[in-house]
Order: structure tokens, then C-alpha cells, then sequence
């Protein structure tokens, strides 16, 4: 099973250079894509000048945002083979223990395209979506239905279904269904690719 890593830059090559060696730290990923962001200070030239064999350096022709950065890496993992991709932000950590496991798990479930491990917040009770986590800096935002999104989506929309829209609300209070989001996921690119 081949695993890249991918890790977007903007203007932070400190703390991507030092993500770039955790990583290649780990066993199991194949090789580390840095995707610089057209980043406006030296960071293109430092991480371009830490390209080698395992570390591949693709520079983005402008700053699209973190999901263009990790779109260029997805494309060139595919590309090039990869069975999955790790995206790593670069001030997380994540262990080969960990990474092992999220693997055997996508292997193993043929409806997954896509997993996240738990972030563990010293101190913190980690309850997905709780005020504690999002406060300590661990985001996570609710899934609800379709329509309640649908609705929420435009100006408009939001002035005509207020009231639609404040009793789904009410109704879905509590039970919300949260899901970590912090910019570390595993996906499996064969299947991503074909959505």
C-alpha cells in the first residue's frame, strides 16, 4: 500500500520544514508533497531547495487556498499512483501507530473514501463539537440535513425561510451529529477520485 503525504505551505516554512521530517520520520508514507500556496516570502526557495527523492516540491501558480493546495498534491498522488494520501497540516503530528490503523480500517471498509483520527487535547474533554473543544481549538461542525443547508445557503433564501429555518433549528438542537475537522484526514484516492 502506497501512502503519500501531502502538507500545503503559505508563508510558514519553518513549521512545514519541521512537518516534512516527521513525516518522513514515519515508515509508511512513500513520499511527502509539499505544495507551496505561490507563498510571498522565501518559502518557495527553502522547501524547493529540501526537494529529493522521497520529498517532491510542487509549486502552485497562485494562492487558491488550502483546499486548491491539497487539490494539487491529491491530483499528483493519483497521478502517480498512489493508493492513499495522508493531508497534514503542517503543525500536526500524527503517529505511525495511528496512521497504521486508519489504514487498515479504509482497507478494510469498502464504503470509506476518506478518515480523520481523533485529535487529543491535553486537559480537555474530548467530546466532538463540544464548547470546550472548539474553544481549545479543536473545530468540528454539525451535519444536518440537506434541506436545512439548502435553505441556509443564499441571502435570499435565509430572509424567505427564516422561520423554516428557526424551527429546524429548534428541533435539531441537541442532537446535532458533529464531525472532527482538523486538517488531518487519510483518504483513499481510488475512490475519492471517483466522486
Amino acid at each position: 500500500m502506497q501512502v503519500a503525504a501531502i502538507v500545503v505551505n503559505y508563508n510558514d516554512v519553518e513549521t512545514t520544514l519541521a512537518q516534512i521530517e516527521r513525516l518522513e520520520a514515519l515508515p509508511s508514507i512513500a513520499k511527502v508533497i509539499v505544495v507551496d500556496n505561490n507563498s510571498s516570502d522565501d518559502s518557495r526557495v527553502r522547501l524547493k531547495a529540501r526537494a529529493c527523492e522521497r520529498v517532491i516540491f510542487i509549486q502552485a501558480k497562485r494562492n487558491g487556498g488550502y483546499g486548491y493546495g491539497n487539490n494539487i498534491g491529491l491530483y499528483y498522488a493519483h497521478e502517480n499512483h498512489f493508493d492513499m494520501a495522508l493531508i497534514a497540516n503542517p503543525d500536526t503530528y500524527i503517529s505511525e501507530d495511528v496512521l497504521k490503523k486508519m489504514c487498515v480500517i479504509l482497507k478494510k471498509n469498502k464504503k470509506l473514501a476518506l478518515i480523520a483520527p481523533k485529535m487529543n487535547l491535553p486537559g480537555v474533554e474530548n467530546r466532538p463539537g463540544s464548547k470546550e473543544n472548539i474553544v481549545h481549538g479543536a473545530p468540528a461542525f454539525p451535519i444536518r440535513p440537506w434541506l436545512f443547508d439548502l435553505l441556509e445557503a443564499g441571502p435570499i433564501t435565509r430572509r424567505v425561510f427564516r422561520k423554516i429555518c428557526t424551527i429546524l433549528h429548534l428541533i435539531l438542537r441537541g442532537n446535532m451529529v458533529c464531525m472532527w475537522m482538523h486538517c488531518q484526514a487519510l483518504c483513499y484516492l481510488s475512490k475519492l477520485m471517483r466522486c
